[in-house]
């Protein structure tokens, strides 16, 4: 255990002369989105000034976004970084002595850099949403305490099962979800858990750290996940996307115009005007559709066969909830791809439009 004074030595041992970054003219929704993108794409400048924009707007909402981050787009395929991310998210007093915007940018950075997994939103996706688990989410949310945390202790149970445990010990009312049954849970049991775990003690007591700070239970999930990819059958292995760089209007890419954005969603609409036979589809599946095809992109993604295919469920369960069929969402994912141009179009007025009326 390298201790909480040593991380953040460690931490401030790294910013060094950390370079001075101009924040872009632009809500905070738009730097929100374009902060977690570019993080995903290593688009190192990108990142930098999204994260100044977003600090400067919005402090408390910089740091909350930097950790999930940290723990929906890293996570176990980089614990170093995410152990330094939360644990310093967790230290205000620390960094206002060293400059908190100085660590801000020094931590996106490392972000930027890591070696990537989407595991835990792909585990929040199945353990709330799939159709699979709704007779043992249902049992389970009636459980016991004690059961639920030995079930979630047992490394060898399958990894949904542990988290769908975890989740109902914590509650719904630490962890909201218009899915999961609903349940008054034991968070000090759920903590209690994570510290038996055969995890490295430092990520387990980074992500403890954070528990109180989102509605998501991500940071519960970390651990298990950590010890999911440590017990892989077939050897984990690093793939790399070219990503190519994505067109932008006045240095902010179009991609952070998003179905979480005004902009985005009032792009989306004008495609549906542009596109009949997008008419038939809500703006939240489309918003989804181009998430999967390119919001989530990240530039090297810790995987494996299994790791793969469990990808592959989330995004199907994705969908699904959505209240996709595979076959439309297929067809979806054609139309936009098809229709790409004329999307980069819209959004690009759009943009211009928010950022001209930023300006008065």
């Amino acid at each position: 255990m390298a201790g909480l004074k040593n991380i953040l030595d460690e931490i401030e041992a790294g910013i060094g002369d950390t370079p001075s970054v101009s924040a872009w003219l632009c809500n905070k929704y738009i730097a929100a989105s374009m902060l977690q993108k570019a993080i995903r794409r290593n688009e190192v400048e990108r990142a930098m000034m999204a994260a100044s924009a977003l600090w400067r707007q919005d402090r408390r909402s910089f740091w909350r976004r930097l950790h999930v981050v940290a723990l929906e787009d890293v996570g176990a395929a980089s614990p170093d970084v995410v152990i330094k991310v939360l644990t310093a998210v967790s230290a205000s007093s620390w960094r206002r002595r060293v400059g908190d915007e100085r660590v801000a940018i020094y931590l996106t950075r490392l972000l930027c850099g890591a070696v990537k997994t989407r595991l835990a939103d792909e585990l929040f996706i199945q353990a709330e949403q799939s159709p699979g688990y709704n007779d043992l989410r249902e049992k389970l949310s009636k459980a016991d305490d004690d059961l639920l945390a030995d079930y979630a202790a047992h490394e060898n149970n399958p990894l949904i099962e542990r988290a769908i445990s975890l989740w109902c010990l914590a509650g719904t009312k630490k962890f909201p979800s218009d899915v999961m049954p609903g349940r008054v849970g034991s968070p000090d049991k759920v903590v209690k858990v994570l510290r038996g775990l055969d995890v490295p003690v430092d990520l387990i007591e980074s992500c403890i750290s954070v528990i109180g700070k989102t509605s998501w239970p991500l940071s519960i999930f970390t651990p298990l996940i950590w010890q999911e990819i440590r017990k892989q059958p077939k050897p984990l292995y690093t793939f790399y996307d070219p990503i190519p760089v994505a067109p932008e209007v006045e240095g902010i890419p179009l991609y952070a115009a998003d179905m979480f954005t005004r902009t985005g969603q009032a792009s989306f609409r004008q495609l549906q005007k542009a596109v009949s036979q997008l008419k038939q589809f809500t703006v939240r599946q489309i918003g989804l559709g181009l998430f999967y095809l390119e919001g989530r992109r990240i530039d090297k993604a810790l995987t494996s066969e299994v790791l793969n295919d469990f990808r592959q469920q989330g995004e199907i369960t994705d969908v699904e909830s959505a209240g996709l069929c595979l076959p439309e969402y297929l067809g979806l994912r054609e139309l936009l791809t098809e229709n790409m141009e004329v999307l980069d179009d819209i959004r690009c007025k759009q943009l211009q439009r928010s950022l001209n009326e930023e300006e008065q």
